[in-house]
């Protein structure tokens, strides 16, 4: 049973490291209080999903198309990675639609995939998850409030295009 158990976490944790660039105990935030994401049902929708993980390779049904050995592995391996897939999805989906009513005059996106990747390794936060410029503003996208935030202007210089910069006088000294 320890050498399933130590299998589990090992696919656990190449499985994270391959989809979030760290060993991130994500299934834990699942659990937790947080509000990384400001996308509705987003928790619920992922314990369901882990639920039927669970339910469709740990439950032995009558015919054995996972073996046993295998069954704990393979479910922590798709309780990590369709949660994941699928809220990622639907927060691209949810992000593409708000940035299209948005109406920015130019910008800059990057997908959720890509952001999970980035954005934590990021402590002082260079990593823009989208950014937009409209009427010579500049904006970041954050996905704790699913909209656009602001950019100080002092902040813009570190993480726009210097083209927007130049285009609008960002930072720019009188």
């Amino acid at each position: 049973m320890f050498r399933k158990i130590a299998i589990a976490t090992a696919a656990y944790l190449v499985c994270s490291l391959a989809l979030y660039g760290c060993n991130s105990p994500v299934s834990f935030v699942v659990f937790s209080k947080s509000t990384r994401i400001g996308l509705p049902y987003w928790k619920e929708i992922s314990v369901f999903i882990v639920v039927l993980v669970g339910l469709a390779v740990l439950i032995p049904p009558r015919q054995n198309f996972i073996p046993f050995s295998v069954r704990l592995p393979v479910f922590a391996v798709l309780a990590l990675l369709l949660p994941t897939v699928i809220i990622g999805a639907y927060a691209d989906w949810t992000r593409t639609e708000l940035i299209r009513q948005f109406e920015a005059d130019h910008l800059i996106e990057h997908s959720f995939f890509r952001s999970i990747r980035e954005a934590p390794a990021d402590i002082v936060q260079f990593y823009l998850h989208a950014a937009a410029l409209k009427n010579c503003v500049p904006y970041a996208w954050s996905y704790r409030e699913m909209a656009f935030y602001e950019l100080r202007p002092g902040v813009a210089i570190n993480v726009l295009p210097q083209g927007w910069l130049k285009m609008c006088g960002i930072g720019a000294r009188p």
